[in-house]
Order: C-alpha cells, then sequence, then structure tokens
C-alpha cells in the first residue's frame, strides 16, 4: 500500500482489504456499497469508493493492453 500522509476512507480501506484477501474489483466495490449506507457513510465516501474502483479498472485496462501489445510484438516481430 502506499505510504501517504493523509488518511485512506475507511471504505475505501474495506474495499481493498476485500482485495487482498482475494475478492475480485467488482466483488469488493459490491460488498462495500451497502456498508456506506449500514455505517453512516456520505455521497462522498461513495464517490470516494468509486474513483478508487474506476482507477483499478483503468489500471488493470492498461496492464491488458500492454500485455498485448508486447505479444502482438514478439508474434510479428519473430
Amino acid at each position: 500500500m502506499a505510504n501517504n500522509t493523509s488518511k485512506m476512507n475507511p471504505f475505501v480501506q474495506m474495499y481493498k482489504d476485500y482485495q487482498s484477501k482475494g475478492k475480485s474489483m467488482d466483488e469488493a466495490f459490491i460488498l462495500t456499497v451497502p456498508k456506506i449506507a449500514w455505517k453512516g457513510g456520505t455521497i462522498d465516501d461513495l464517490q470516494e469508493l468509486e474513483l478508487a474502483h474506476m482507477q483499478d479498472i483503468r489500471t488493470d485496462f492498461d496492464q491488458i493492453i500492454k500485455e498485448v501489445g508486447e505479444d502482438i510484438y514478439e508474434r510479428t516481430t519473430v
């Protein structure tokens, strides 16, 4: 986890904890969203969670595109 001087949103932390326990990004998101309502979270908490989830999706997508590009390069330069 990144060393940050600011405290991570507790719901984003919960989302990350679910992932570290083997849940997918989407499973972690789905498990965390209801907890925002149950634990008195705010719309800002939901927005921060959504932002964290979208960043994870973008990172995962970028990694897939990079790997596909490398595979295509290897196949065409041999």
